[in-house]
Order: C-alpha cells, then structure tokens, then sequence
C-alpha cells in the first residue's frame, strides 16, 4: 500500500536519534557537520525523566551549529541543532517545534519514534532521520513513517556503534539509504541536501521532471525484465517522485545515467522498492473500522455458518490482515460460535510478508490497538508484541501480485 504526502517546501530537519553510546556518535557527526546547509537538526535521546541533560552545553563546543535545549512551540531555524529536554517528546507542527509530557505509563519510552513520525507528517520529503548507537529498536518505526513519506535515512555503522542495537534493527526495516560511520554521515546529508535543492529549482526542475516521464516506459520495462514486477499501471506522479528520491541517493545526476545504473538486478531491485514501500498500522482509521465492525463482520457472521475467507490484498507487514482477524475472531468468541474464520494477507513485497509471518510489533506499532485486543491477541516478549497462536494460526500470508497474476482462491 503506497501512501506520499505532499508538503510545500520548507526547512529540511534532520532527526537524529541515539541512546547508549550514543554521545560518542554524535560528535563524529556534528563536528563534521558544515554551516550553511539549510537545515535544521533535532537530537532525540533517552533520559530519564529527572535527569538533568548538559548535552546542549557540550556538544555546542564541538560544532559551529547554534545547539539549544528545545522550548515548547519554537519556532524552527536552519542552522540549529535542537536538542528534547529530559522528560519531554517532541513533535514538529508547522514551522514550530512542540514539547509534551512523557506519557509515565508506557511499558516502553520511545521517543525517537514519536518525533520521527510527527516529522514525516510535517515535512514528507524535507524530512531525514539518523538512527545512530543504542539499544533496542526506537526509531525503526518512525524511519518507516518518513520513507513512506518520501524522506531519507541513514543509519551508523554498526561496527562503528558501541551498541548496535538501534542501527542494526533500522537496517532490518531495509529501508535505510545509507550506513555509514558517524563521522561520514554529515557529508552525505550534505550531499543529498545540495542535490535535493538544485533538484527543486526552476527550470531544472521542470526538465528533470519532463524527462522522467518521458523515460517511464523504459524504466519500466527495465524493472520488468529485471524484477518481474509490472508498474505500468502506477500512478505517474508518484513514479516520478520515487525516481527522483533515488536519484538524489546515488546519486545520478542526468535520467541517462539512472536508466543505465538500474539495468543490473541489484540496482533495478532497489528502485522497485521505492515503489514498493508500505504504510500499514494495526486500526489504522479508527471510524472505517468501526463501520467494517458494524456493517460487515457482524452481518456476514449472522449470515454464513461455514467458514469465513477474508483476502487482504496489498498487506504490507500484515498489520490491517490481523485487525480484521482479531475482530472477526473477538465477534465469534462473543457469540459462543464454532464458525471458522480465515485471513489471506498478500503482497509483491517479499520482505514485509516475512514481517507479517514472524507477527512481531513494537510498543509504538501497537499503541493505536484496544487494550482489550492487545491483551488479548498479544504477549509481550523481549520490548515488543507478539501475536498470539489462536491469531496467527488464522492469518496466512503469501507474495501475490494483483495486477499480474491469476485472481487468488480463497
């Protein structure tokens, strides 16, 4: 499921998330960080909730960028480095940084992921995030949030992290466009920030874009060869603007030299999953799911004794296949019925279905779900969820390309 957001151009802002081992890291990064690259940057750490935080104070010695503990509703400047005071989750709305206050009831702090998805909303392609040393997973999910809205990110190394934890899980996702040593990101940042703004400029812009649809039946013939997958029937608009994202990564400078890096498996699969990336959230709109509740589950129970077959086609990390089996199963339960119920979750997108098969979610990926549903149909292991047996035994998912292959049986 492909979503873009579309957003006027304003201030880049690189989020920049570390934990354990984290400082080390961003001083590699900040102090080869140059002036005047037209963006903002906001560090988001783990702290605990009293501790006071003297990380403004000693990273401003090491870096000719203006460092500040954030204010609440301050209005962001390029050239900044911003960083969330302890007890505090940032978000970006507009042109202004906002604070609220740690939610003391999570099981799990992840504040990275927090402001890395408000950042995704505010800026879709002015948004970049760093994921460097620490722990656990925090920003793996947020990453995802600004990929789908058509950002970047980069991830340390991680034989250059102290603690690998967090870089190694942002590079599972397989959606980060760099890994890199902390001391070598900023000047890849910078090289894709120059790239992006001469990108944007009149009349480059208009003639980059005329020949990029001008080569679409080309590329597209490229990936189909290459990769088995047909995205003629895409829509133009949003092949052009992950065209574009993978040129500023390479980067290519002319559309010649794109057509020419692509026409090998390795290059040609990695454009395919630009146009691939999925957005996915377990009730993901409340208000249709509640209709879904009403208007269907209820009466296809009423009406069918066999079993029941529900295909989700375009089911990215399987997050909306197992909302609909959790509330068909909740509903069956509830009447004391011994009807069946069978969810088909399927997708052209190998890696998410491997995601949706081992079932496992973040703190932050499950907090849109009921408590009585996550108790439920969830056991906690290891600082995430896991669906439970009697869910995922009723959930198969399985590749299955809807615009070329047979219709799929259920």
């Amino acid at each position: 499921m492909d979503v873009e957001i579309e957003k006027d151009r304003n201030i880049p802002i690189v989020g920049i998330g570390a934990s354990a081992g984290g400082l080390e890291a961003l001083k590699s990064l900040l102090s080869a960080m140059p002036t005047e690259t037209g963006a903002a940057y906001v560090v988001v750490q783990h702290l605990a909730p009293n501790q006071r935080s003297t990380l403004h104070e000693i990273l401003q010695g090491i870096t000719q960028h203006t460092v500040t503990q954030i204010k609440d509703h301050e209005i962001i400047k390029p050239e900044m480095v911003y960083i969330v005071p302890p007890g505090k989750v940032a978000g970006v709305d507009s042109d202004m940084l906002i604070l609220s206050d740690r939610d003391s009831t999570e099981h799990q702090h992840r504040p990275i992921d927090a402001f890395l998805s408000s950042l995704a909303i505010a800026r879709g392609r002015d948004a970049y995030c760093v994921i460097l040393s620490g722990t656990d997973s925090d920003g793996s999910d947020g990453l995802k949030d600004i990929k789908a809205a058509g950002g970047l990110a980069f991830a340390q190394e991680s034989k250059d992290a102290r603690f690998p934890g967090m870089p190694e899980s942002a590079v599972a996702t397989g959606l980060v466009d760099f890994i890199l040593p902390a001391g070598q990101i900023a000047a890849q940042i910078v090289e894709v920030l120059k790239y992006r703004r001469s990108a944007t400029d009149k009349p480059e812009n208009d003639m980059l874009h005329k020949q990029i649809i001008e080569a679409l039946p080309d590329i597209g013939d490229i990936l189909l060869r290459r990769v088995g997958h047909d995205f003629s029937n895409y829509k133009p608009g949003t092949l052009v603007r992950r065209i574009e994202h993978r040129m500023s990564i390479l980067p290519a400078m002319s559309i010649q030299e794109l057509i020419k890096r692509i026409d090998n498996d390795k290059e040609a699969q990695l454009l395919a999953q630009e146009f691939m990336i999925g957005v996915t959230r377990f009730f993901r709109d409340e208000e249709a799911f509640s209709a879904v509740n009403k208007s269907v589950v209820k009466p296809l129970l009423d009406s069918e004794e066999g079993t029941i077959r529900i295909w989700v086609p375009g089911c990215s990390t399987g997050q909306e296949a197992y909302t609909l089996a959790m509330m068909f199963l909740r509903e069956v339960e509830s009447r004391g019925s011994a009807q069946k119920v069978q969810v088909f979750g399927t997708d052209i997108d190998v890696s998410s279905l491997n995601v949706a098969r081992y079932g496992a979610y973040s703190e932050h990926a499950v907090s849109m779900i009921p408590e009585e549903y996550l108790s439920e149909f969830f056991t906690s292991e290891s600082g995430q969820y896991r669906v439970k047996k009697k869910l995922r035994d009723v959930c198969v998912f399985t590749p299955h390309n809807i615009l070329q292959d047979p219709p799929f049986c259920t």
